[in-house]
């Protein structure tokens, strides 16, 4: 049987799009519908590049104003969440005690608040859910996890993630919600994936970080385009993760991961295709 599954928030310039793309790629999956939540249909063509209607005739699926209906009516299993990162825990407070099943576009929250409130209506009705670890299933990195966790490297020390792109933020038009200041640009979804990475690797909780950042060669940008941030986990590993978006040449972002054991270093990168996953010294 397959899982029914619907989208629900119009207002973003990818994810709509890319979860109705890989939910079509899934056979185990049926994407039936979605929701534009109500809003302003000028405000979703801004950023969707089309109109909810439009969108809805794309994808051969029905288009609901509200969650409720529509996850009641076309007796969904999971459903997708993507919105303007302050609108997030919101729309997971609203559609979790529907007991659907809900992947979130990352970031999940912008603050701990609003990390709290979705952490907890997803708790509170006993769902399965999950937030931005799709760097993971990177090929180079996934040979490296199992490299390290097949003891290539000895006991684990510390760990950096890397992540050079350019100015992200030109990749969305003037008007859209990513360059308003409150929602912090697209910078964190792609920290969240390298905080994701360094977090597998450890494997354990986080126990105390320390972050610096700034805006050095990007004019006419609201948010940050080069930070470090420095994490000590509760089983004493060390972790970091290097930002600089402002890197010219690079059209999308990259991650570069490097561990370092107790016997040597293993070094990944899905900067080139020929980038090898690389064991140094033993």
């Amino acid at each position: 049987m397959r899982i029914r599954t619907g989208i629900v928030g119009l207002q973003s310039v990818f994810w709509p799009h890319a979860f109705a793309n890989c939910l079509n790629s899934i056979s185990e999956a049926e994407l039936v519908a979605c929701t534009s939540m109500g809003l302003d249909p000028n405000l979703i063509s801004i950023s969707l590049g089309k109109t909810p209607e439009e969108y809805a005739a794309q994808y051969d699926v029905r288009l609901y104003c509200d969650p409720t209906e529509m996850i009641q009516k076309e007796d969904l299993d999971a459903v997708c969440i993507c919105a303007k990162h302050t609108e997030i825990a919101n729309f997971v407070e609203q559609v979790a005690p529907l007991e659907v099943d809900i992947y979130i576009a990352k970031p999940m929250a912008t603050t701990l608040e609003a990390a709290d409130r979705t952490v907890k209506a997803i708790r509170n009705n006993n769902l399965s859910a999950s937030s931005g670890t799709t760097e993971c299933f990177d090929g180079g990195i996934r040979e490296a996890y199992r490299r390290f966790k097949s003891s290539a490297i000895g006991e684990l020390i510390s760990i950096r993630a890397f992540i050079p792109t350019n100015t992200a933020i030109l990749a969305f038009p003037k008007g859209n919600w990513y360059w308003d200041e409150v929602q912090d640009g697209p910078e964190p979804s792609l920290i969240w994936d390298a905080a994701d990475i360094v977090r597998w690797f450890a494997d354990s909780e986080v126990d105390r970080m320390y972050t610096e950042y700034d805006n050095y060669l990007s004019e006419n940008f609201p948010f940050m385009d080069n930070g470090k941030i420095i994490l000590r986990f509760e089983n004493r590993v060390m972790g970091s993760i290097d930002i600089y978006f402002s890197v010219s040449g690079f059209q999308f972002p990259s991650y570069e991961i490097e561990l370092v054991g107790t016997t040597c270093l293993l070094y990944t990168s899905d900067a080139a295709d020929d980038t090898p996953c690389v064991d140094l010294g033993g």
